[in-house]
């Protein structure tokens, strides 16, 4: 955090594993969440989260459906009251 601070940076594109953005949404960092649904049944999948964290109350901005059947979804935060 320290170097992207440094960089004057306001705005970050967060990629990555559950450890990743389990670390910036504990520290109150993440914003907006983009989701993407790809509608596969696997039997399983990998989490975005660890378990455990903030509760978090999200406000849906937009949901774009593609040709393709994907389905992207974007929440913001709401402040937990």
């Amino acid at each position: 955090m320290a170097a992207i601070n440094e960089r004057g940076l306001e705005r970050a594109w967060l990629v990555g594993k559950a450890a990743l953005a389990t670390s910036f949404r504990s520290n109150g960092l993440i914003t907006e969440y983009l989701i993407s649904v790809i509608p596969t049944f696997l039997g399983a999948g990998i989490p975005l989260f660890r378990p455990g964290g903030p509760i978090e109350k999200l406000s849906l901005v937009e949901n774009k459906p593609f040709d393709t059947s994907l389905m992207q979804i974007r929440y913001r935060n709401r402040p937990v009251m």
